[in-house]
């Protein structure tokens, strides 16, 4: 997405190469999530160790072409991210989860749900194809992490569909802080609310 500039928006913010495997790592006792500004392989990450307090809980794949971090949680405004480094690699404070878990709006065969403290924004190249998911209540939420198999293959809660939406021109998506984030047993999680011109 050469085309694009985000002027004001520091290096860091933007972990690189978002479409292949990036780590998350958990503070247990702060309840920040670090994730790691390069890719990372699965024999690494799970090779990575942590001191105590510290758990490795996810190694995902964004959708989106590109994204970053407005700001770290915590901070009052937007501007550079919190760095620190975990078995000599960088990460950045990205988000933090509630303190109580998820909740299971569907039931425990539904997805998963967390109002996660974050101020991301995610860019999608014109001509993409995209799934949204839409709430029984209408909210839609887009896909954010990708999934095994694919998306289009999980079984969804009563009144709940996908739609497919095709960008037409470069897409920025300003994701509410905080965010919903639905994540589903195969690892795809489809975060918003957001609001989308119809298609």
């Amino acid at each position: 997405m050469s085309a694009l500039e985000f002027p004001g928006v520091p290096d860091e913010n933007f972990p690189v190469d978002c479409a292949s495997p990036h780590a998350e790592v958990l503070d247990t006792r702060t309840m920040e999530v670090w994730q790691s500004c390069l890719p990372i392989t699965r024999a690494d990450y799970e090779a990575l160790e942590l001191d105590a307090g510290y758990n490795r809980v996810g190694l995902g794949s964004g959708v989106m072409d590109r994204h970053y971090f407005r700001r770290s949680p915590g901070a009052d405004r937007d501007g550079p991210v919190r760095l620190r480094e975990f078995g000599g690699r960088k990460y950045l404070h990205c988000a933090r989860p509630p303190q109580d878990g998820p909740s299971f709006p569907a039931g425990r065969s539904g997805p998963a749900r967390l109002l996660v403290d974050k101020h991301h924004t995610l860019i999608y190249e014109a001509g993409r194809s995209l799934n949204v998911l839409r709430t029984a209540e209408g909210r839609e939420l887009v896909h954010v992490i990708r999934g095994d198999p694919d998306p289009d293959s999980l079984v969804l809660p009563k009144d709940w569909e996908f739609r497919s939406l095709t960008t037409q021109s470069a897409l920025v998506v300003h994701l509410p802080a905080p965010t919903t984030a639905f994540f589903f047993s195969n690892g795809a999680s489809y975060q918003g609310p957001v609001v989308f011109q119809a298609s």
